[in-house]
């Protein structure tokens, strides 16, 4: 649940079905392991159904960190307008930046930053999107100050 979290809060993605069919197919495989590994399981469907749910959430986290980490591709940078901001709290506080379209992002979205971005940037300055198309090749994007 560690990697999940962080992969929520660090990295942007575009696209999601590409991750999403591989964390399924990624807890199937967990899944038939564990389930080689002790026939038992088939009397525990409930224990089948967690294993399977941790074990999407885990090929999800892994694999979007595989594919940013291990990105090594040349980027490329969209200068974008801030159009709002607001500040999400509860048991953690999460800055949001809302971006007017770029590049392959056809509508205004907001975006978590850090709050040291989120404090430099106010309505109407401009930030960088910058975008990767990623090791496994499903496209990410990082918002930092432009330099």
């Amino acid at each position: 649940m560690v990697l999940v979290a962080r992969t929520l809060q660090d990295i942007h993605l575009l696209e999601w079905t590409s991750i999403l069919i591989a964390a399924i197919v990624c807890a199937l495989l967990l899944l038939l392991i564990v389930s080689a590994c002790d026939r038992a399981l088939r009397k525990r469907p409930w224990t089948a159904v967690i294993i399977f749910v941790f074990g999407a959430f885990y090929g999800w986290g892994l694999i979007a960190q595989a594919n940013a980490l291990l990105d090594t591709s040349p980027a490329r940078i969209f200068q974008v307008a801030v159009t709002g901001k607001h500040v999400s709290s509860g048991k953690t506080t999460t800055y949001y930046l809302r971006l007017e379209p770029w590049g392959p992002a056809t509508t205004s979205q907001d975006v978590s930053v850090p709050s040291s971005l989120y404090d430099y940037a106010d309505v109407g300055v401009t930030v960088c999107v910058v975008l990767y198309p990623g090791a496994l090749r499903i496209p990410w994007y990082e918002v930092e100050r432009c330099r």
